[in-house]
C-alpha cells in the first residue's frame, strides 16, 4: 500500500530467475525508486488514490524479456496531525469545559495539508475540578496525537485580583488541597450599611486582619463584595446567664456584639435561658 504522492519503493521486492541451465537465481529489482539493472517498472502512478493498481516488471538478460506484475493500493492517509492555534492554558477550579476557541487541526495528508474543526470529544486527561498544572491530550485519530498544558487555579478569584502581577512579600491565600478550593475562612458578601469595622465586629477579628486577608488597599466596601472571614472566633471564656440578661448586655459588658456572640454560640434568635452558657470571644 502506498499513500498519495508517495514514490515507488522497490527495497525487498524480488524475482525468481529459472534459466534453461542452471539454478534458479532470486534477484532483487531495485533501491528505493531505482530500478536494477535490467528492470523496467511500468505503470505506478500514486497521484490519485485508488483500491488496486497493477505495476508491471519486464526483466531483462542476454537480449531475452521476461514480463510479470504486481498489485497495488493508493490511499490518502494522513501522515499527520497537529493543533493550529493558541490554546487557552489557565482555567479557574470549577469551569465547566476547555475553551477551544481558535483551535484547528493541520492535518498532512499525502495529498496536501488542510484544516479542520476539533470538537470536545477529542479533548482528555484534564479535570477542572482539580488545581495545579495538567496535560491536555487531543487525539485525532488513533495514533495521532497532540499535547498541551493548562493550569488550573483559584488565587485570582480567592485574592480579588485583577492582574497576574504580583509584589514581593505579598501575601496570598491558597486552596486547602488539590481536591477543593474551600480556603481557611468563610465566606461574607457585604450589605448595605456594612462597613469593615462592622463585619469585623462582628466576626471578632480586626479592620486591620480582614484587609489583609482580602488584599484590601482601602477601606472602601461594594454592595455583594464577598469577603473572606475567618472561620472560628477565639473563645476566652464562658458567661452563665441569670435572671435579667440579654444578648446586649452581656455583648456589651465583654466589648463585644450580638452578632459575634449569637454566631460564637450557633443561636438563631436573641431568646436566653437562665443558667444557660454562652461562649465569649477573646
Amino acid at each position: 500500500a502506498y499513500n498519495v504522492n508517495e514514490t515507488l519503493k522497490l527495497n525487498g521486492g524480488e524475482i525468481l530467475a529459472h534459466r534453461a541451465v542452471g539454478t534458479d537465481e532470486v534477484i532483487a529489482m531495485g533501491t528505493g525508486a531505482t530500478p536494477a539493472t535490467g528492470f523496467t517498472i511500468t505503470g505506478f502512478n500514486s497521484a490519485t488514490a485508488t483500491a488496486s493498481q497493477t505495476v508491471n516488471v519486464a526483466y531483462t538478460e542476454n537480449g531475452v524479456t521476461q514480463n510479470t506484475s504486481y498489485n497495488i493500493s493508493v490511499i490518502d492517509s494522513v501522515i499527520s496531525a497537529t493543533l493550529s492555534g493558541t490554546p487557552v492554558t489557565t482555567y479557574n477550579y470549577g469551569d465547566t469545559a476547555l475553551d477551544l476557541t481558535g483551535l484547528q487541526w493541520e492535518v498532512v495528508r499525502g495529498s496536501g495539508t488542510t484544516y479542520e474543526a476539533v470538537n470536545a470529544s477529542q479533548f482528555s486527561g484534564y479535570n477542572l475540578n482539580t488545581l495545579g498544572a495538567q496535560t491536555v491530550t487531543a487525539t485525532y485519530a488513533p495514533g495521532f496525537t497532540d499535547t498541551y498544558g493548562i493550569t488550573v487555579n483559584e488565587l485570582k478569584k480567592l485574592n480579588n485580583l485583577t492582574s497576574d502581577n504580583l509584589s514581593i512579600g505579598q501575601v496570598l491565600r491558597v486552596p486547602s488541597s488539590e481536591s477543593g478550593v474551600t480556603p481557611t475562612g468563610s465566606t461574607y458578601t457585604v450589605k448595605k450599611g456594612d462597613s469593615l469595622w462592622k463585619i469585623a465586629n462582628s466576626y471578632g477579628t480586626t479592620v486591620t486582619n480582614l484587609k489583609s486577608l482580602n488584599n484590601l488597599k482601602t477601606d472602601n466596601l461594594s454592595i455583594g463584595q464577598v469577603l473572606l472571614v475567618p472561620n472560628n472566633i477565639p473563645v476566652a471564656n464562658t458567661y452563665t446567664v441569670k435572671s435579667g440578661d440579654s444578648l446586649w448586655s452581656i455583648a456589651r459588658k465583654y466589648g463585644t456584639t450580638v452578632d459575634t456572640l449569637k454566631r460564637l454560640n450557633g443561636l438563631t434568635s436573641n431568646l436566653l435561658s437562665i443558667g444557660q452558657v454562652l461562649k465569649l470571644p477573646q
